[in-house]
């Protein structure tokens, strides 16, 4: 049987350097509990060195200095399959370079996105993998995101663990996360929940084949240079992977779900008929965030 493949993707910007090391260092160590017979484990981190993100010319430490530390950094990476770190000069944001990656890792399964910000529990990677394997088997195009502590509103208490539910909102900015991550909260198992709900880089995991077909669509539907034809067709693509897999989903509101992603694409399709050269990137991810 063939593994499967699961690309790991950091963008830190460079006063996140510091912080990429305790993420490598973290992902080491999650390393143990990686069954290496099923997964082949792919790390893909991007260090931007536009000045469109940074300012050199008044920046006391210069680009060696990261990209020092940066390349030293290697030395955690051992146990991955494949390594890659890359310095880059022309993309202008994560969006940017995660839809970059969509085209160029074509034979993976599952993409993670990883902020450098974010604590996790060493068992959490090997979780995603194991549950990504198991729903695999019955659908082609799903999100898996860990739960987190009590947030900033009631928006996010789908994804929160059972055990900060009570907690007060705002509990985020006063926790020890070290602490609160390490401790046992019951067994553990994939729940479906009743709507769309994720942070984009909070050690999320997405099946490839559920961001082509979506991203296909948005980046004709915001690039002015392509057809609204062209457009059009690609939304007729998502749409019937939509249909393929709507029996399949486990989602207690998939009409809702469905009938509410329809609606956003066929906004898009019709902002790009009136507005053609003004319609962006951002509107299309502004539009994706799957609230009602």
């Amino acid at each position: 049987m063939s593994k499967i493949k699961t690309i790991i993707q950091i963008f830190p910007l460079v006063q996140d350097i510091d912080a990429l090391e305790r993420t490598l260092v973290a992902l080491k160590h999650s390393s143990l509990y990686v069954d290496n017979s099923a997964h082949h484990i792919i790390l893909d981190v991007t260090l931007p060195l536009t000045p469109y993100l940074t300012d050199w010319d008044n920046s006391i430490l210069k680009q060696d200095f990261f990209i020092d530390k940066f390349n030293s950094y290697k030395k955690y990476t051992d146990w991955c399959d494949e390594v890659y770190f890359n310095l880059d000069t022309e993309t202008k944001g994560c969006v940017d370079w995660w839809i970059n990656n969509i085209h160029k890792y074509k034979e993976v399964d599952n993409m993670i996105v990883l902020d450098t910000d974010i604590v996790f529990n060493p068992i959490t990677l090997s979780s995603l993998l194991t549950t990504a394997q198991e729903v695999s088997q019955t659908q082609s195009k799903y999100v898996i995101t860990p739960e987190c502590v009590k947030l900033w509103d009631d928006s996010w208490d789908v994804i929160t663990n059972n055990y900060f539910l009570t907690h007060p909102y705002g509990y985020e900015k006063q926790h020890d996360p070290f602490l609160d991550v390490n401790q046992e909260y019951g067994e553990l198992e994939a729940i479906p929940i009743p709507t769309f709900k994720f942070g984009g880089g909070w050690f999320t995991l997405y099946s490839k084949k559920l961001l082509e077909a979506k991203e296909v669509f948005e980046e004709n539907v915001c690039d002015s240079t392509v057809p609204w034809e062209s457009a059009f067709n690609s939304y007729h693509y998502y749409i019937d992977a939509l249909r393929a897999e709507y029996s399949s989903l486990k989602n207690p509101n998939k009409e809702l779900y469905t009938a509410y992603e329809i609606h956003r694409c066929s906004c898009l399709l019709r902002e790009k008929y009136l507005h053609p050269k003004s319609l962006g990137t951002s509107c299309a991810l502004w539009k994706n965030n799957y609230r009602w």
